[in-house]
C-alpha cells in the first residue's frame, strides 16, 4: 500500500495538465470550481459558482495565462470590490484584466498547485490506507488522521493516478476530483471582443 502512495505522489508531481472539479465550503458558503489546468506553467481557465445554502449567489469565469489574470463576474461582484456602479455596469458580460500584482493574488486564491505541493510534502510514514473507503479499483489513504489537517487522498490502483482528495482544515472543507488531460493544454487569452476595453 505504501508503494502505491509513493507512486501516486510521483504521478501527481509529474502531472502536466488536468481537469479539476473543486468544492470549497466555509461558513455555509460553497464555491464550485471547474478548471482546466496547465500545472507546469501555472495557467488555468474555468468557472467559479458561488452558492449560499440552496441559493446560487453568482457565477464567474476566470483565465490565467502568461502571467495575467482575467475575470468575468456579475455587476454586484465589482461593486462589492469597490468599483463604481457605472464601471461595474460596463463590465457586464466582459472579462476584466487585472494589474499583475492583483492578478497574481487572485490566481493564488484559486490555485490548485498548492494542493499538489501539499501532497508532495506528505511523508509515507504519516499515511495509512482506509480499507472501508477502498475497493478493487481504488485505494484511499488518510494523512494526519484525527487532526485539524486530516486529508484523504484516493488513488486509482491501475495507474496510481490521484482521482480525489478531501480535507477539512481550519474550518474549510475542500473536495477535489482530478482527471488527467490526454492532450497538452493550451490556455489562451480571452478574445479582444470579450474583454473590457479602457
Amino acid at each position: 500500500m505504501a508503494d502505491l502512495f509513493a507512486k501516486g505522489q510521483r504521478k501527481v508531481k509529474d502531472l502536466r495538465s488536468a481537469h479539476a472539479n473543486v468544492v470549497v465550503e466555509r461558513s455555509g458558503v460553497k464555491q464550485n470550481w471547474v478548471f482546466d489546468l496547465d500545472l507546469k506553467l501555472g495557467e488555468f481557465r474555468g468557472t467559479i459558482d458561488v452558492t449560499s445554502g440552496a441559493t446560487k449567489v453568482m457565477s464567474q469565469k476566470i483565465v490565467r495565462a502568461n502571467g495575467l489574470t482575467w475575470l468575468m463576474a456579475p455587476e454586484e461582484f465589482w461593486v462589492s470590490a469597490g468599483y463604481p456602479a457605472e464601471g461595474a455596469a460596463k463590465a457586464r458580460g466582459k472579462y476584466v484584466v487585472f494589474k499583475v500584482a492583483e492578478g497574481n493574488a487572485l490566481a493564488e486564491r484559486y490555485s490548485v498547485d498548492s494542493v499538489i505541493t501539499a501532497i508532495d510534502r506528505i511523508r509515507e510514514r504519516d499515511v495509512r490506507a482506509v480499507p472501508a473507503e477502498s475497493d478493487a479499483e481504488k485505494v484511499t489513504f488518510v494523512a494526519s488522521p484525527g487532526t485539524s489537517s486530516e486529508t484523504r487522498m484516493t488513488f486509482r490502483r491501475s495507474d496510481s493516478q490521484l482521482v480525489g482528495l478531501r480535507s477539512d482544515a481550519a474550518g474549510v472543507k475542500t473536495e477535489l476530483v482530478l482527471s488527467k488531460h490526454n492532450d497538452p493544454l493550451d490556455v489562451k487569452f480571452p478574445s479582444p471582443g470579450d474583454v473590457l476595453q479602457p
